[in-house]
C-alpha cells in the first residue's frame, strides 16, 4: 500500500472518525479483516514507526478504540452460501414485515455455483484465522457474538453488547429484520459440504440460514 502525504492521512483519519462518530461522541467502527492491515498502515505512518509494534495502541490513539466486538458464525458453509444467494439475487436483507430492506441489483434466479461458495467461504475462514491470531498476538479478549444466538436472540445479544459497552439499551425495542434463510440455503449447503468438503449432512445443514 502507498502511504499518502501526511496531509491526507490526516484528513483520512478525520473522516473516519466523523463517520464513526455520526454526531454521538461515541466511535464505532465495523470492519472486515481484510481492511485492518491497510488502516494500521495508514496510522502507524501518521504516529511513527517507532510504535508500528503497538498496533491497538495505534487504533486507540487515533479513534479512542479500546474494546472490541466481534461478530463470527459457527456454520461458515452457510454463510458463503448466503452470501452468494445474496449476490446473484440482489437482495440482502428484509425488514421485520418481510419487505425489501436493501437490494444491490434487480432481481434474477440463483444458481447454485460452487467457486463462487469456495471462494467465500475461503474468504471467511481467512477472515476468522486473521482476527483470531491478532486477537492472540496482542492479548486482547473481545465481546464475542455469534450469528446463530443472535438470529435466536437478537435484543439479548444486544442486551449483552450494551452491558460491555457500558451503554444503557432503551427499553421496548424490537427487531427491524428478519431471516431470509429458506430450503434453498440448506440444500446448497448440504450439496457444498458433500461434494466438496466430502462430510455427510448435518444439523446444521437442515437448519440452513441468512
Amino acid at each position: 500500500m502507498e502511504v499518502p502525504p501526511d496531509g491526507f492521512g490526516a484528513a483520512y483519519v478525520a473522516a473516519v472518525r466523523r463517520a464513526g462518530e455520526a454526531g454521538t461522541g461515541c466511535f464505532g467502527m465495523r470492519i472486515m479483516w481484510t481492511d485492518v492491515p491497510g488502516v494500521l498502515e495508514r496510522l502507524i505512518s501518521l504516529q511513527g514507526d517507532e510504535r508500528s509494534s503497538d498496533e491497538p495502541g495505534a487504533l486507540r490513539r487515533a479513534f479512542g478504540i479500546s474494546r472490541y466486538i466481534h461478530l463470527g458464525r459457527r456454520d461458515r458453509v452457510a454463510e458463503a452460501v448466503s452470501l452468494v444467494i445474496a449476490d446473484q439475487s440482489g437482495l440482502w436483507h428484509l425488514n421485520a414485515d418481510g419487505s425489501e430492506r436493501e437490494r444491490s441489483a434487480p432481481h434474477r434466479e440463483p444458481e447454485y455455483d460452487e467457486a463462487a461458495i469456495a471462494e467465500e467461504y475461503a474468504m471467511l475462514e481467512a477472515e476468522a484465522a486473521g482476527w483470531a491470531g491478532w486477537f492472540a498476538r496482542h492479548g486482547i479478549e473481545p465481546l464475542r457474538l455469534e450469528y446463530e444466538e443472535l438470529a435466536a436472540d437478537a435484543i439479548g445479544q444486544l442486551a449483552r453488547v450494551g452491558a460491555f459497552l457500558d451503554v444503557p439499551i432503551p427499553e421496548g425495542m424490537s427487531v427491524g429484520t428478519a431471516r431470509m434463510a429458506s430450503e434453498r440455503n440448506a440444500d446448497w449447503a448440504a450439496r457444498f459440504r458433500r461434494e466438496v468438503l466430502g462430510e455427510q449432512q448435518s444439523e446444521a445443514d437442515a437448519a440452513g440460514g441468512q
